[in-house]
């Protein structure tokens, strides 16, 4: 199941996202199972704009923040560079921790562009089997420097700054990428297409890869507020209930992923309120 906070008509028209249903499908089954089942938007810089903070806002405000980031650049419109981020259970990524976080299921992956029939599949960069750990970097408001440079990065090392195997500079303006294959296999290679270059920032999404498990917590502890606010009167209840038009206003449109690949095409429902 894919849930985007975006605007409905984004989710409703997949085409306008640079991941849609099939590229997710051909990217999770590298994925632990729990990571698999519901992807949540996080960031769309079309209506969060290239907003380096608020891209950190929306990785790091979550309980849960296993992500998946996918960026297009200027220079090589339609093509798609990107990391799917793993962590573990109830934990995610930490601003300024100078130093590497993630865990070894993390992996970067490209899209090349679409071709009319033709599928699009990701070319994927597992972590090596002698890997150093280097999953994920993330520092936004150290003093410029290159042992602990700023912006987000993924793979290399940070020493010095130009070792990232892909690096989003602390004003989300370019993406960096570099011919290293030292923590994901095959970056860098010759069939990889990777080149040392810098492009300009176009597109950048993100997605939340374990949403189910944090909704299930939002769940747990709205249970525990009812509780603790013990039993109300039916005119309170009234009272508190939202207009109908608003809880619609806020319903979440929820696109299905499947589980298999031979599962059916349709996979797109809006859940409404009902009426008591």
């Amino acid at each position: 199941m894919i849930k985007s906070t975006d605007d409905e008509n984004d989710a409703l028209h997949s085409s306008t996202l640079l991941l849609n249903r099939k590229d997710v499908l051909r990217l999770v089954w590298n994925l632990p199972k729990r990571l698999r089942l519901t992807w949540r938007k996080l960031f769309d810089n079309r209506k969060d704009g290239l907003s380096f903070t608020r891209l950190l806002e929306s990785l790091t405000k979550n309980e849960a923040t296993s992500f998946c980031i996918a960026v297009e650049t200027k220079e090589k419109k339609g093509e798609i560079f990107g990391a799917l981020m793993v962590f573990p259970e109830r934990e995610g990524l930490t601003l300024n921790k100078t130093e590497w976080q993630g865990l070894s299921e993390s992996y970067l992956f490209t899209f090349p562009q679409k071709q009319a029939n033709v599928k699009r599949q990701p070319k994927k960069f597992l972590a090596s089997a002698n890997t150093d750990g280097h999953y994920c970097w993330c520092c936004r408001d150290m003093v410029a420097s290159e042992r602990f440079p700023n912006g987000l990065a993924f793979g290399g090392k940070e020493y010095p700054i130009k070792h990232f195997a892909m690096h989003i500079d602390e004003h989300m303006e370019t993406l960096t990428t570099r011919k290293t294959g030292v923590t994901y296999e095959g970056w860098g290679c010759e069939d990889s297409n990777i080149e040392n270059e810098t492009m300009t920032i176009e597109r950048v999404e993100v997605w939340q890869c374990d949403a189910e498990d944090e909704r299930a917590d939002e769940d747990e502890r709205a249970d525990a507020e009812k509780k603790a606010a013990g039993p109300r009167s039916a005119s309170s209840k009234r009272s508190a209930e939202p207009p109908l038009a608003a809880s619609v206003a806020a319903a979440i449109v929820q696109v299905r992923v499947a589980r298999h690949c031979r599962d059916p095409v349709s996979y797109t429902h809006l859940t409404l309120p009902t009426k008591a």
